[in-house]
């Protein structure tokens, strides 16, 4: 299993790293992109299937970049994390993206 993490603040792509190296010992690969494009373009080259993507990142959102990632590919797992408090702003902008399901991790 591969794993594409799409964070653009560095700690918490870090933390985010260890985190899913933790929780899942079977993952061979842990990929990281710093933002929404690159992340597309990371998915797009590795076939990833499962990604953690942050929503809001300053070059391209997490919902922009989970569209064209769908699109490509409907298959396509993504868990959606926040650094939110407001849940209800999170499921606001969620709303908006098919088959969104966020979990806020605070």
């Amino acid at each position: 299993m591969k794993v594409l993490i799409v964070e653009d603040d560095p700690l918490h792509r870090s933390y985010l790293h260890e985190a899913v190296r933790s929780a899942l010992p079977e993952c061979e690969q842990v990929l990281e992109a710093d933002n929404g494009g690159a992340g597309e373009k990371l998915a797009r080259e590795n076939k990833s299937a499962h990604v953690v993507m942050d929503l809001q990142m300053s070059a391209r959102n997490g919902i922009e970049a989970a569209r064209t990632i769908w699109k490509e590919r409907p298959d396509t797992r993504i868990l959606f994390w926040s650094n939110y408090a407001d849940e209800a702003y999170v499921r606001g902008v969620s709303a908006s993206c098919r088959r969104a399901r966020p979990m806020v991790m605070c």
